[in-house]
Order: structure tokens, then C-alpha cells, then sequence
């Protein structure tokens, strides 16, 4: 089990460099957030790839479905 501990904080102030703390705070969480958001988009299109291919729904059944796998 790990323990992550509790910070609390009551407010922030310009004299702790509380603003600029909270910008870089939520920059690293919404690029996270970016970054999972890509992931999650390019598994799906290849799980759908991937059905595709295992069902036999080709499109073109000269081309095959070239597929990335992370």
C-alpha cells in the first residue's frame, strides 16, 4: 500500500508565488489530460482497425489496414 500524503492549503498569495504555482500547476494537468485524451483516440482507431480486419469488412479488399500498434 502506498501512502501519498495530504497537503493542505488554505490560500494562496502573490508574496508565496501562489499565482504563478497554480499556472504551472494546471499547464501539467491539462497537458496530461492532452496526452491521454491522443492516446485514448488513436487505441480506439486501431482496436476499430483491428476489428475490421477480423471480421473481414475491408474496404478495398486490394488494400490492407496498416495498423500501429503502442
Amino acid at each position: 500500500m502506498v501512502c501519498i500524503p495530504i497537503l493542505q492549503c488554505n490560500r494562496l498569495s502573490k508574496e508565496h508565488n501562489g499565482g504563478h504555482q497554480l499556472d504551472k500547476e494546471a499547464r501539467k494537468w491539462a497537458t496530461k489530460i492532452a496526452k491521454e485524451s491522443r492516446s485514448l483516440r488513436q487505441n480506439r482507431k486501431t482496436l476499430q482497425a483491428l476489428e475490421n480486419q477480423y471480421r473481414g469488412d475491408r474496404v478495398n479488399t486490394n488494400r490492407m489496414v496498416k495498423v500501429k500498434v503502442y
